[in-house]
């Protein structure tokens, strides 16, 4: 009987999970990250905290390069015309695509797979612009005062209904100051016509009149 209660005991020795007292560095840290950051309201439910990095490095400078390899290009392009002539038609090649349907209205039953795909990019695409991008331009006042738009600077002019890559383009030839003499309004001339338009229904195209 006491062999077979030592074999018995031994094989449950060495068939049991050893059992560690000692938990790892991470999960600790883990459980305080969890206490420190999550909050059970009232109503129940838990609110967590987005986590932010600490001390993060700030980018650098690097106009002066970007200008240098713009310069670099160009010269490149100059000396040989089938490399110019190449480049230009890989940039025109998307701006003559026709843009797709607005398929926004249509209900999901009645699209093919293909439309199914582009209608689910295009709502990603309008709530991305409509929900969060216009949330990295808010501010709690302004730090510094910007440049108003003056005669003579080229724009592109915003429309909700087409992709950016078509939207019409136009020079400045009158502005509208407001009460506080800054624009608000201009008057721009466009390949169609002369129109007026807010300035936040404009984007002004950078132009370097004095290149490095």
């Amino acid at each position: 009987m006491e062999s077979f209660d030592s074999s018995l005991r031994q094989f449950w020795e060495i068939d049991s999970v050893p059992q560690t007292s000692s938990e790892k560095s991470e999960s600790i840290e883990a459980e305080e990250q969890f206490k420190n950051t999550t909050v059970r309201t009232e109503s129940g439910r838990y609110m967590v905290q987005l986590p932010f990095k600490e001390n993060l490095s700030l980018l650098e400078n690097n106009r002066s390069s970007a200008v240098q390899q713009y310069y670099s290009l160009e010269k490149k392009m100059k000396s040989d015309q089938n490399l110019k002539d190449q480049y230009n038609n890989i940039i025109k090649e998307p701006l003559c695509q026709i843009p797709d349907p607005d398929l926004g209205t249509e209900k999901y039953g009645c699209l093919k797979r293909w439309q199914l795909c582009q209608k689910i990019s295009q709502d990603l695409s309008r709530r991305w612009k409509m929900e969060y991008l216009h949330n990295l331009q808010q501010r709690a006042k302004w730090c510094k005062s910007h440049a108003d738009l003056k005669v003579g600077d080229l724009v592109l002019v915003k429309n909700d209904q087409s992709p950016s890559t078509i939207w019409p383009m136009g020079r400045v030839i009158q502005t509208f100051p407001g009460i506080d003499q800054r624009v608000r309004v201009v008057e721009i001339k466009t390949s169609s016509g002369i129109i007026k338009r807010p300035i936040s229904q404009l984007v002004k195209l950078p132009f370097d009149e004095n290149p490095e």
